[in-house]
């Protein structure tokens, strides 16, 4: 399931993303079972994406994948 959604809906807004002047994108699940499982269908995409967790100490600029509690705080633009 994790890897048709990846086909059908974060391709293109991954594609979108690379056109774009925008420096990060951040894809978020709700748990961190889910964002690992978003993180490898990724991954067999090839689309180069940084996997964050509890013990991540920071993320930098591209495709970045995590859960919504390490998300808090941040400031984003929905699309």
């Amino acid at each position: 399931m994790v890897r048709m959604m990846v086909r059908r809906h974060i391709g293109g807004e991954v594609a979108a993303f690379r056109e774009s002047d925008h420096s990060s994108l951040a894809l978020l699940a709700k748990t961190q079972k889910q964002a690992a499982r978003l993180h490898a269908a990724l991954a067999v995409k090839v689309i180069d994406a940084r996997l964050l967790d509890d013990g991540s100490t920071g993320f930098s600029n591209g495709i970045i994948v995590c859960f919504r509690h390490l998300a808090r705080g941040w400031s984003l633009t929905v699309w």
